[in-house]
């Protein structure tokens, strides 16, 4: 995985107790704090081909069932990513079972 560009950064704000509590049990302000309200940026990598094939058997992996492939009654165990564009794959079934 290559990095094309890394803007990521922590904003940080500070929390300051006011101290101002009626029933005086605080005894004063407490400590302020430091906290991260977000990470702003963005950050771009580039993968090469093994790597993009590993993100979409993952993805696959996770998704899967959630696809309706119509092999009505057949299991697909594994699939082979052939090819690779810039918004499609082509999948081919390696290994199946029947239901």
């Amino acid at each position: 995985m290559k990095i094309i560009k890394n803007t990521l950064e922590p904003v940080i704000d500070r929390w300051d107790d006011p101290g101002d509590y009626p029933n005086g049990l605080a005894g004063g302000p407490l400590p302020s704090k430091d906290y991260v309200v977000e990470i702003a940026g963005q950050l771009i990598v580039q993968l090469n081909k093994e790597e993009m094939r590993k993100a979409i058997k993952l993805y696959l992996e996770e998704n899967i069932e959630d696809i309706d492939y119509g092999l009505g009654g057949i299991s697909v165990i594994e699939w082979s990513i052939e090819a690779i564009t810039f918004d499609k794959i082509l999948l081919r079934v390696e290994e199946f079972e029947e239901r």
